[in-house]
């Protein structure tokens, strides 16, 4: 079973590989991401985790009835050690593949909202630039038009969309340089 755990967890690592950089694959991988989580996908996919779950939480079982049979008995068994390493190595493969799954999932809903909220912006700002150009040509002429107060308002609600938008730009390169110190500082362990 250790084979098919490695397979999985080295795919996972290079589908989180192309959601973190922009590659020719990454929308294909949206996409095909955004067809996984419609219909009965997110069934499928929590059943599937849960699944996985409940067999790392039989094999935990499995070590601790190992470790509790090693104590009860003065002498260590090389077949419990054995048995217990490759335990380990299951449980720990498992763990680290449901915490993967659990990445790429929020990764590909953090890209969809960016992509969302690019496209608002975009969209806020191509109407404020049309606002300005009939306002430069009003001016021009000399004809001052009252604004009415649903533009004033969307204004607003297009500068706090600005502003959110930039906060959760500085969030992300926070966490991508606490990311980056973790692998720089953690890999020398």
């Amino acid at each position: 079973m250790i084979q098919p755990l490695y397979a999985m967890v080295f795919g996972e690592v290079f589908v989180i590989l192309l959601l973190l950089f922009r590659t020719p694959l990454r929308k294909p991988l949206l996409l095909l991401l955004d067809r996984l989580k419609q219909g009965r996908g997110p069934i499928v996919s929590s059943t599937a985790a849960g699944t996985l779950f409940v067999i790392m939480v039989s094999i935990l079982f499995n070590i601790t009835s190992i470790q509790k049979r090693s104590i009860e008995s003065a002498s260590v068994n090389p077949t419990d050690q054995v048995l217990l390493a490759n335990q380990l190595l299951e449980a720990s493969l498992l763990g680290f593949a449901l915490f993967l799954w659990l990445m790429i999932d929020r990764i590909h809903y953090y890209i969809k909202e960016v992509r969302m909220l690019r496209k608002h912006l975009e969209a806020v700002k191509r109407m404020d630039q049309k606002s300005e150009d009939v306002r430069s040509k009003e001016k021009g002429k000399g004809w001052f038009p009252v604004l009415p107060f649903c533009l004033i308002r969307f204004r607003n609600s297009c500068q706090e969309l600005i502003s959110s938008f930039d906060l959760l730009q500085m969030q992300d390169n926070i966490r991508f340089k606490q990311y980056a110190g973790y692998l720089m500082y953690g890999s020398s362990d």
